[in-house]
């Protein structure tokens, strides 16, 4: 998905699991932990950042058949932005535009890259 980075998890349970995201930026990485609930019964899925930047953030995720080659996937974001002071609106609707920008970016990319092992997958067949 165009980041540098690594991703490890623990299995909790069949449907939960710890997932670690450290992500380098530069010089710098950043830590996410979070906690995942899937439900693939209803196609659905979330998480809360334990630990990270966003920490208690929560992120639910439901994807819709839309015929037998097409689905939409619905998204909830309730991020948390920790600030010392008050944040303006303005500042708020701007960090609002950024995140929507990223998640709606790193989907895309995701998408092309099963695309890309579903591809490669059929040509092994």
């Amino acid at each position: 998905m165009k980041e540098n980075g690594k991703r490890s998890f623990q299995r909790l349970t069949q449907d939960t699991l710890i997932l670690i995201d450290v992500i380098k930026s530069g010089r710098k990485s950043v830590k996410k932990i979070k906690l995942i609930k899937l439900n693939p019964a209803k196609l659905e899925w979330y998480n809360i950042q334990l630990a990270g930047p966003n920490r208690h953030s929560e992120f639910l995720y439901k994807i819709h058949p839309e015929g037998p080659k097409a689905s939409r996937l619905d998204f909830t974001g309730l991020l948390v932005v920790y600030s010392k002071q008050k944040l303006p609106s303005s500042r708020i609707r701007k960090i609002a535009s950024a995140e929507r920008g990223y998640d709606s970016q790193a989907w895309k990319d995701l998408a092309k890259a099963m695309e890309k092992d579903l591809n490669a997958s059929k040509r092994q067949v």
